[in-house]
């Protein structure tokens, strides 16, 4: 189901069925079809889209957002907040040489050997140049509990505080924070 939306001021989660999206800048969302108001802090309602119909929850976050620090994440939009709140990873994620001493071997998922772990916090370098190189990256892996692999999905994430999603490991992104300027 695609549902494209218009998106107004402060930082909202917005649940289409299950799945939570994390939407900032955010006060009413909009549905761009009809420009009409799908919701404000505390409401939620089945709503027809084209494609089908979804379970609309809102709510707005407190502040920079209401994430736990001593949480454990794994989603591209918990992962980036963390990052975005804290400056830090959360602490569910071990570096490639950690995991190398465990017996980890490139490419694979570290579920086996350290369960609930994720690869993150190496140095991403950039070498194509797709992300502006004025900045140092790092990056991590996402979703990969349960899985033989490392898959494809990864956050990257600056110096300056800008945070990256890449779906295909690196051959695209899409920006979900700002840097600092």
């Amino acid at each position: 189901m695609q549902i494209k939306k218009l998106l107004l001021s402060s930082l909202l989660v917005l649940t289409l069925s299950a799945t939570p999206v994390l939407l900032t800048g955010c006060q009413s969302v909009i549905d761009a079809v009809g420009s009409e108001v799908v919701g404000e802090e505390g409401e939620a309602e089945d709503r027809d889209f084209p494609g089908g119909k979804a379970k609309i929850d809102v709510k707005l976050a407190k502040g920079d957002g209401d994430i736990d620090k001593s949480g454990s994440y794994t989603k591209k939009n918990d992962v980036a907040l963390y990052l975005h709140k804290y400056g830090k990873l959360p602490s569910n994620f071990i570096n490639k040489a950690k995991a190398k001493s465990l017996g980890w071997k490139e490419g694979e998922s570290l579920d086996s050997l350290a369960s609930g772990k994720c690869i993150g916090g190496d140095i991403y370098l950039n070498k194509d140049k797709s992300l502006p190189d004025n900045v140092d990256y790092h990056c991590c892996d996402l979703e990969t509990q349960g899985k033989t692999s490392r898959g494809n999905l990864r956050l990257v994430y600056a110096t300056d505080g800008a945070i990256y999603y890449s779906p295909n490991n690196y051959r695209s992104f899409t920006q979900l924070y700002k840097g600092k300027e």
